[in-house]
């Protein structure tokens, strides 16, 4: 199942009754004119509190306005999850952005998908709406 939203907000909700549900999820992560430095205290607040621990992967949005280069986040994001068994894919074109020109997908949260990290693909295995 996919779950997920801003990284800064889903770090603030940690210690709340409402804080984001992990275990067996897909995260999708995503925030806007955040620092690198400030990326990198979000996730190892998440991991912390050990959110990485049961998931089945991660999708990175575009991170807007957060590095100078992308090969900077990018080189965080591995870092941060290149020991672990499961997917990571960045900057899937959802979460915040600058422009309508660019392409850009709405996320149905909830539903139910499946990552490969191998080939750089997620595929949703149902409908978001039902009719």
């Amino acid at each position: 199942m996919l779950v997920g939203g801003n990284l800064s907000k889903i770090e603030e909700s940690l210690n709340e009754e409402y804080a984001l549900q992990d275990r067996d999820k897909v995260l999708f992560l995503e925030d806007v004119e955040e620092t690198p430095e400030s990326i990198n205290d979000l996730l190892r607040a998440l991991k912390e509190e050990k959110k990485f621990k049961n998931i089945k992967g991660i999708l990175f949005g575009r991170m807007l306005n957060c590095y100078e280069k992308e090969k900077d986040i990018i080189s965080l994001i591995k870092k941060w999850f290149k020991d672990e068994g499961y997917p990571v894919l960045f900057g899937f074109p959802s979460g915040h952005t600058e422009s309508f020109e660019q392409i850009h997908y709405t996320l149905p949260l909830g539903v139910n998908i499946e990552i490969n990290g191998t080939e750089g693909y997620i595929k949703f295995l149902e409908n978001a709406v039902i009719i």
